[in-house]
């Protein structure tokens, strides 16, 4: 896929560990995480393609079954933005902000694809977005 080929010019420095377990958490530094997520999101259609499709050539299998839902990821906080804003919450706490979370998984239970969509979204909206998808 190459999109981790030049993270150093992300601000990324290599580490070099001999063996997995050598690895101590002081060895990763938590910026790399954060800045690691921009990455993935930037490149999320491309990765999930990847997945999939390694994971129908590995296993031999197909999908002919697809399964969707929907659920609401609340925080605490009353602030919102672009995404995180105040909407219908299936855990009833209307004083907080959210966010809505699509996934597709296969009859195997084993995901498709996920989508974040704002707290104040509609699930039947999140549906058809999903398929043209």
């Amino acid at each position: 896929m190459g999109i981790f080929n030049n993270l150093e010019y992300f601000g990324y420095n290599k580490v070099e560990v001999k063996k997995e377990k050598d690895l101590e958490e002081k060895d990763v530094m938590l910026h790399w995480l954060y800045r690691t997520l921009d990455i993935l999101a930037d490149n999320k259609e491309s990765i999930e393609k990847h997945m999939y499709n390694q994971r129908i050539s590995l296993f031999n299998t197909t999908v002919d079954l697809v399964f969707y839902d929907v659920t609401t990821l609340a925080f605490e906080t009353q602030q919102t933005n672009e995404i995180l804003q105040m909407g219908y919450s299936k855990d009833k706490k209307f004083n907080e902000s959210q966010v809505v979370l699509g996934m597709s998984i296969d009859q195997d239970r084993m995901p498709v694809s996920f989508d974040i969509y704002a707290g104040n979204t509609f699930e039947g909206h999140t549906f058809k977005d999903s398929i043209e998808k």
